[in-house]
């Protein structure tokens, strides 16, 4: 009886290892079919730096509460800043690069111990814009005060981990310390981020006009980080599953349009041509 458990266990983790691999697949063939779609269609703004501040909450095996962070005694609440570069590939579909520095920190009050966390994550998104696959004609699109977007992506993620007691702060374990708590090597981990997001250009609801707020979007997101790994609060537990965090982004995301570069140029090449006095 115990070795056909282990048998049907063993095929159970193959079995769910080839789907993870197949949907990994089948996102590249999508993301590379769409890609090749847009590679021939023009768009008068594709290019965009965004850059955004967040509230970060771990969800592990160390955290003292299921869904409210606890704010006294070691704050679970935590921060970081992220900037990314985008790149619209037609008027559905958007791909960005984006790098994110930030902590995490999660307390356990009946053992005695908490986590603080300093990471590191770099990676890219895809976009799908939301609006534009329900509204297909340009005027209904134009009209539209909000844009909203989901989001998929890969990254990696360095981080450095410290266990500690609640009693006395005493180092327990962590990960990228040695057993006498100095720094070692970061430890580096697989992330597949998740989310949705909202945007809405500055001059649309601001009654402040110029270039900058007519080609800036005001943006906010919640996105879910799914850590391929149970070594961010260094506490490893096959029962609870892998560890995550979630983000509540609030920035501003900077169109570059061709119009205005061309502006630009055209001047440059204007002043060659004036006379010296």
């Amino acid at each position: 009886m115990h070795t056909l458990q282990t048998t049907f266990s063993t095929e159970g983790s193959i079995l769910v290892y080839n789907m993870k691999q197949l949907s990994y697949t089948v996102f590249l063939l999508v993301l590379l079919h769409v890609v090749y779609q847009a590679s021939g269609q023009k768009l008068e703004e594709k290019w965009s730096v965004q850059m955004s501040g967040s509230g970060t909450v771990f969800y592990g095996d160390i955290h003292q509460n299921d869904f409210i962070p606890v704010l006294r005694n070691k704050n679970e609440l935590k921060g970081s800043l992220s900037i990314c570069l985008n790149r619209q590939l037609n008027q559905y579909f958007a791909l960005q690069a984006y790098l994110t520095s930030g902590s995490l920190a999660g307390t356990k009050r009946s053992e005695n111990k908490y986590f603080k966390c300093r990471f590191t994550e770099y990676g890219f998104t895809a976009l799908i814009n939301v609006n534009d696959v329900i509204f297909t004609s340009y005027r209904s699109r134009s009209r539209q005060f909000l844009n909203f977007y989901v989001m998929v992506g890969w990254g990696l993620m360095d981080f450095r981990t410290q266990v500690r007691k609640l009693s006395d702060n005493s180092f327990i374990k962590g990960q990228g310390y040695n057993a006498s708590g100095d720094r070692t090597k970061a430890t580096t981990e697989m992330v597949i981020p998740v989310g949705v997001g909202v945007k809405s250009r500055l001059n649309r609801w601001m009654k402040i006009q110029g270039p900058f707020f007519s080609n800036t979007d005001l943006l906010t997101e919640f996105i879910i980080k799914n850590v391929n790994s149970d070594k961010v609060d260094d506490e490893i537990d096959f029962v609870t599953g892998k560890d995550k965090y979630f983000m509540f982004n609030v920035g501003l995301c900077y169109h570059f349009t061709p119009h205005k570069i061309k502006f630009i140029m055209g001047f440059n090449e204007i002043k060659k041509t004036l006379p010296v006095y």
